[in-house]
């Protein structure tokens, strides 16, 4: 890691560790406000604390989105298109190939005799 990614991360945790704080004095406050001693204005220590966190958010986004580099997206694989059945391509007929046609006779056949085991089979 170069100094410049260096510099840049201490950046970005040091905003992220800043933010952090200011989260938490909110949630103190909204949990148990009567444990925070001389605290009279809630809601004004709410919308400082709230404005603090969002000052430091945009520091750490700006950081992230101009100076940090990158990783290159993953270019996202097409779908497969499924090919249709053999005897529904154009251009090839049973006529044109004979191992098309020994397929075609093929898935007849095991149709044939599935349909033959399951009349068996509901007939018992």
């Amino acid at each position: 890691m170069d100094v410049k990614m260096k510099m840049l991360e201490a950046a970005i945790v040091q905003l992220r560790g800043r933010a952090l704080e200011h989260i938490v004095a909110i949630e103190i406050l909204l949990k148990n406000p009567v444990g925070v001693s001389d605290h009279t204005n809630f809601v004004a220590d709410l919308m400082m604390h709230a404005g603090k966190v969002s000052e430091y958010e945009d520091a750490m986004n700006a950081l992230n989105q101009y100076f940090v580099p990158k990783a290159a997206a993953a270019p996202v694989p097409k779908a497969p298109v499924p090919e249709p059945p053999l005897a529904e391509r154009p251009g090839i007929t049973p006529d044109q190939s004979p191992t098309l046609k020994k397929s075609l006779e093929r898935q007849q056949i095991v149709a044939e005799i599935e349909k033959r085991e399951k009349e068996k089979n509901e007939r018992e």
